[in-house]
Parts: C-alpha cells; structure tokens; sequence
C-alpha cells in the first residue's frame, strides 16, 4: 500500500535551473530547513528534523542522499530527496523529493507554483516456505514455485 501526499511548491520557470549531487554531511542544516518548511512539524519520521540523526544516516553507507541545488541561487540547496535498503529484513524505503518554498528575492514575487507528488512506499519481502525464494508479502502464490502462501 502507497501513502502519498501531495505539496504545492514554488518552482522558477526557466528549464535547467538546478544540479542534483551527493548530499555531504555539510548539508545537514539545509535539510533540516527543507523538512521543516514542507511538512511544518507533521512528517511521520521526527528523526529526519534531527541534525546527529541525518548525519549519521548520510554518513551510515545504507542510505542514499542527493540534494538539489538552485543554480540561479549561487547553488541554494533547494531540495532534497533520499532511498534506503534494509537488506536484513528485504525492505526498500524511498523518501520522496522535497523542495523548500523560494520566491524572486530581486522583485519579491512569488515564483509560480508546481505539485510535487511524493510517494512513500515500504516493500516487504519475506521467503517462501516451500522454495525459499524471497516474494513480496501481498503475494498468495510464489511465483517461483507456485506453492500457496495463505
């Protein structure tokens, strides 16, 4: 089952306007403001607002961070979007993409707004007692072996 949340953002129009790189332990404050100004105190994981929690969490080589930075802004961290697999228990987690609100700070009008739709989904896969081949746990049948999982 995918929960997803749809987020009215600001976005300039102009095409090329931001890079995407590696996130550096450096941008864990920008992240922060990121989470903070989307969700304003409502995302479902409270860890992500914690700097020493981020940090380890960029720097722990089991999850991916990328930021996305605002070229017209001297490289503004924008946003910022990030994935996890948790190989023990055969789940994948994707966090979505966030960007922070932004506006034409030179003749203060708002920058016209997109949707961003963000999809959080958790994928479980437990191994099928017949074959042992590891399926998702929504499935009845193994696709393997086609032994009934129910």
């Amino acid at each position: 089952m995918a929960i997803t949340k749809t987020v009215a953002i600001a976005a300039p129009p102009a095409q090329d306007w931001v890079s995407l790189r590696h996130a550096r332990p450096g941008d864990v404050a920008a992240i922060q403001i990121i989470y903070q100004e989307v969700y304003r105190g409502t995302y479902t994981y409270q860890e992500y607002t914690d700097a020493g929690y981020l940090h380890k969490d960029m720097t722990g080589g089991h999850s991916g961070w990328y930021v996305v930075e605002d070229t017209t802004r001297g490289k503004e961290i924008a946003g910022c979007v990030s994935a996890t697999i948790d190989g023990v228990h055969g789940r994948a987690y994707s966090r979505g993409m966030m960007f922070s609100s932004c506006s034409d700070e030179n003749t203060n009008n708002p920058v016209p707004k997109v949707i961003i739709r963000e999809v959080i989904r958790e994928i479980v896969k437990v191994p099928c007692p017949y074959c042992g081949l590891f399926v998702e746990n929504t499935v009845s049948v193994c696709p393997g072996c086609h032994g009934n999982l129910r």
